[in-house]
């Protein structure tokens, strides 16, 4: 019985390590709450859930590496969307506004492995 306990643990300690870096909490105080519209009529989240500052989002044609939790001033400059993507370390994120609408700012989530790109969302840049 003891044996099987362990084992149970040891597998929920598992599954906690290696998911929990895929868990990021985005949510804010009352900045940015709620969706906004993009002039083409979907509803995307504010990017101020993100916690990113205005002025570090990169320009249109650039990418920048986002490292969660790391000071905004901390962060790398921008650079080719082709080098971020394959230099992203691991639960980091590549953000650029979306080709097209520099409106939208596209964040693609790297998971436990670095260079790896495992999910994309988009948000809307709504204080320009």
């Amino acid at each position: 019985m003891v044996n099987r306990l362990a084992h149970i643990f040891g597998i929920l300690t598992f599954v906690l390590v290696f998911t929990s870096c895929d868990i990021i909490n985005i949510s804010t105080g009352s900045e940015g709450s709620g969706t906004k519209k993009s002039e083409g009529g979907e509803n995307y989240e504010s990017y101020k859930t993100l916690k990113i500052p205005y002025g570090h989002i990169p320009p249109a044609g650039k990418c920048k590496i986002w490292i969660p939790g790391k000071p905004p001033g901390r962060q790398a400059a921008p650079t080719s969307c082709s080098e971020a993507k394959r230099n992203v370390p691991a639960n980091a994120w590549v953000i650029n506004r979306k080709p097209g609408n520099n409106s939208l700012l596209e964040v693609h989530k790297c998971g436990n492995v670095p260079g790896k790109i495992v999910s994309k969302e988009t948000y809307i840049i709504d204080n320009e």
